[in-house]
């Protein structure tokens, strides 16, 4: 029989059916065990000069034992799981033929197992090269141009042209993004974005060697000393500008009572 089983899997069963040689009817050959007599399995791999036997050993139906044997039903005479060794379908080749053999009144079990890089029972593909039209499920890696991808990557390495609808869940980073117009990262870093805003602000100090709250301060104090009908002759404020303690100082009322002359002098 043929089979196709990802490339450097671990621990797989097999399951098998074990033909009675003796039988004109097709019946199955039951109660077969690891250390039957005669009982025996091997493999050669792509390019392999000769075939390699393994020792087979117990097993328990269900749970991969390395070079294990084992009946999987009694019920359904001539049932068994193989449990293939790890080293038999390890990548770097295309394909292994597995045998078990030997027995009395056993048709030899004849594997041909095609190696490839897509896990067909998960779905996931290790890795795709080149050119995909589309692809649905999960996908380790495309190198080269994917027309459409549903479901999950892990990684794109090179472009992706055209506009993406949406994306959903986390993006890890994201290395060579060309800002997009629209693009609220790109705005609020861009020309006109927070780094234009803090270039302004920092002008503001280079020109007038001031703060905004000297600004302030000053302005607070040239309002409070100019208020109408103050009723005092004489006031004086005091504020910070550029870092240095200022007064100012309103002397003199007029005959509606409002402040007459300011004097400005450094503490």
């Amino acid at each position: 029989m043929k089979r196709k089983i990802k490339a450097g899997s671990t621990s797989h069963i097999e399951p098998i059916v074990i033909d009675d040689s003796s039988s004109i009817t097709g019946a199955g050959l039951g109660s077969l065990v690891y250390n039957s007599a005669g009982l025996a399995a091997k493999y050669k791999r792509a390019g392999a000069a000769s075939w390699t036997s393994f020792t087979l050993a117990t097993a328990t139906a269900g749970t991969w034992t390395t070079e294990g044997f084992i009946e999987s039903d009694s019920g359904a005479v001539g049932s068994y799981e193989l449990h293939i060794p790890d080293a038999a379908i390890a990548a770097g080749v295309d394909w292994v033929h597995i045998e078990a053999y030997g027995a009395t009144n056993m048709a030899p079990v004849r594997i041909l197992c095609e190696l490839d890089g897509f896990d067909y029972a998960g779905g996931i593909a290790a890795s795709v090269s080149g050119a995909v039209g589309s692809v649905t499920g999960a996908v380790g890696s495309v190198t080269g141009a994917a027309g459409s991808v549903t479901g999950a990557v892990g990684s794109v390495a090179g472009n992706v042209d055209g506009s993406v609808a949406s994306v959903t869940g986390a993006v890890g980073s994201l290395t060579g993004h060309t800002v997009q117009t629209g693009d609220t990262y790109g705005i609020a870093n861009g020309a006109t974005g927070f780094a234009a805003i803090d270039t302004v602000v920092d002008a503001i100090l280079v020109d007038t060697a001031t703060t905004l709250q000297d600004e302030i301060g000053y302005l607070i104090a040239i309002l409070a000393g100019a208020l109408s009908n103050a009723g005092t002759a004489t006031e004086t404020y005091s504020f910070t500008l550029a870092g240095t303690a200022y007064t100012a100082t309103y002397a003199g009322l007029d005959a509606s009572g409002n402040r007459g002359t300011t004097v400005l002098s450094k503490v």
